[in-house]
């Protein structure tokens, strides 16, 4: 007797200790979930996606009593400092969502910062969501004392002949990952469901981010691509003022071409034919990497801006359905050609209202300056015909539903 109640009293000790942690400063709040983690590989490129997915030490600047977050975690070094700092927002779900749900990394374009107003929408549609400062700035705006690089384009790209700690994108990547990790570590997130979203260069950073971390389920993507060296953008003035070294040493680094393709998220790839900076030349390669895994949401022109690249509503029917069981968007799938006639099926949860072909005929650098079209295709059942002009030198198809939003085929470049 005695020995079967010690063996039960071990029992219920081991039993204990396996629990998921609960947050003591929190203890209304559910457990983060616990999952068996993929193999992380030690070292892709400059990074350690293994140690990168471990949660940074961290701190709360504000009191756990306010909605929103704010704090401060630790980045990589930088010159004489063994660690940065990284201000970010951050907040639970506020649509009365309960148990453990799903997390967000918001990503900010060139130029930008962490945008409270971005991770309040996302807390109000029921997830756990994080925006960082890529910049090195706090919630006021002034650089924090313990800094990593600045975020100035040109920095983006000559500082690849500085030594790895003073180069921007390495520090940008890191931190975004770390983020991914912080966010799986806190109580009330089901870790087998998180997303990267991003904006220009933060779209930039959510594919490298996809690519080094199996664990983001999900990534949206606006703007942003790998093949930045591909001409007919403004990227181009950039890789002018490199050496053809430089230029073969920042490709073989940070295009995120070769990390893409490790990814096991589902993507949703946002754009516009007409964009100055991540071209239907620099798209289309880019798509082609995860073709199995995307979907596609492209306009024949499109702003480019933090406001017009987060806000897109496909971007939440794409998430929801991931991860809350939405009604999702529509697929264009079986895309062919006979002639000029170009075929496609798409089905979707809401009725598809209309159907069309945008393209261009120029073939002028850059591809910003591109007179377009848009045409309507017939829409008959679940298949969409459409006349490609012999003169087309960019095509893609549309399809909008019955809840505003719209679908695309991957661009078609001659």
């Amino acid at each position: 007797m005695r020995i079967q109640v010690a063996l039960l009293g071990l029992t219920l000790l081991l039993n204990a200790c396996s629990k998921p942690r609960v947050d003591l400063l929190n203890p209304d709040e559910s457990p983060s979930t616990t999952v068996s983690e993929p193999t992380l590989s030690s070292q892709v490129g400059p990074w350690n996606p293994k140690q990168l997915a471990t949660a940074p030490s961290y701190r709360w600047l504000n009191a756990n009593t306010e909605t929103l977050r704010q704090l401060v975690y630790d980045g990589p070094a930088y010159g004489s400092l063994s660690s940065t700092e990284v201000f970010a927002y951050y907040s639970k779900p506020t649509n009365g969502a309960t148990g453990n749900n799903p997390a967000i990394v918001l990503i900010h374009g060139g130029g930008g910062q962490a945008y409270k107003e971005w991770v309040q929408m996302w807390a109000s549609r029921g997830y756990h969501a994080i925006a960082m400062d890529l910049g090195g700035a706090g919630a006021d705006g002034a650089r924090l004392a313990k800094a990593g690089p600045e975020q100035g384009d040109t920095r983006k790209f000559t500082s690849i002949s500085d030594t790895q700690d003073k180069q921007w994108i390495y520090h940008a990547v890191s931190n975004v990952l770390a983020a991914h990790a912080l966010i799986r570590s806190l109580p009330g997130v089901d870790s087998t469901k998180t997303a990267v979203v991003g904006v220009s260069w933060g779209g930039f950073l959510a594919t490298m981010a996809a690519g080094l971390d199996p664990r983001i389920d999900a990534a949206s993507v606006t703007y942003g691509s790998a093949y930045l060296q591909e001409q007919g953008g403004i990227f181009d003035k950039y890789f002018a003022q490199m050496s053809a070294a430089q230029k073969s040493q920042w490709v073989a680094k940070y295009d995120p071409a070769n990390y893409l393709g490790n990814a096991k998220a589902q993507m949703l790839w946002i754009s516009g034919a007409t964009d100055p900076y991540f071209t239907p030349a620099t798209q289309r390669p880019t798509h082609q990497i995860v073709a199995g895994q995307s979907q596609y949401s492209l306009r024949m022109v499109m702003s480019h801006s933090q406001a017009d690249g987060a806000n897109p509503n496909e971007i939440r029917l794409f998430l929801d359905k991931i991860f809350q069981g939405g009604k999702g968007l529509a697929q264009i799938s079986d895309l062919s050609m006979s002639g000029q006639t170009a075929k496609a099926t798409v089905k979707g949860p809401a009725a598809i209202q209309k159907a069309t072909i945008s393209y261009t005929t120029d073939t002028t650098l850059p591809y910003s300056s591109r007179s377009w079209q848009t045409v309507n295709a017939v829409l008959s059942g679940e298949t969409i015909t459409a006349t490609v002009p012999t003169n087309a030198t960019i095509w893609f198809i549309n399809a909008t539903d019955a809840q505003g939003a719209v679908v695309s085929t991957p661009y078609q470049i001659k």
